[in-house]
């Protein structure tokens, strides 16, 4: 069983779904997909929550991801948010990674992330 599942895996074709269906269907789907992104407080989430006691934020049912060592401070009017950018590590908050910009805080490398309370992150 185990030498019929390998032999699957490393198939470059399949006699079920030709690779060339395969790329034309996630090609269709990518077409007719959409998206609807719009900023979100923390704060009036349902889902996302800041944990105190574990120091990051995190979603009720700790799946997913958290995230950690974040520092956050003021400027003005502005919420900035401080992630640790670790050699190897995953991007902190990759999905916004446009938005951030990496900077020494304390003396550490950080992606930082900068909010207004009612609009969304800010370059």
């Amino acid at each position: 069983m185990l030498n019929k599942l390998l032999s699957s895996w490393s198939q470059e074709e399949s006699p079920l779904s030709p690779t060339a269906s395969i790329l034309k269907w996630v090609e269709e789907r990518n077409r007719n997909l959409v998206v609807n992104i719009r900023p979100n407080r923390l704060s009036d989430s349902n889902f996302w929550l800041y944990d105190r006691e574990q120091g990051c934020v995190t979603n009720r049912n700790h799946s997913f991801f958290t995230i950690q060592g974040m520092q956050s401070f003021r400027e003005g009017e502005l919420l900035l948010l401080a992630l640790p950018l670790e050699p190897g590590a995953p991007f902190p908050l990759e999905a916004l990674f446009c938005l951030g910009r990496v900077e020494q805080v304390e003396g550490t490398r950080c992606v930082v992330y900068a909010f207004r309370e009612e609009e969304p992150a800010i370059f």
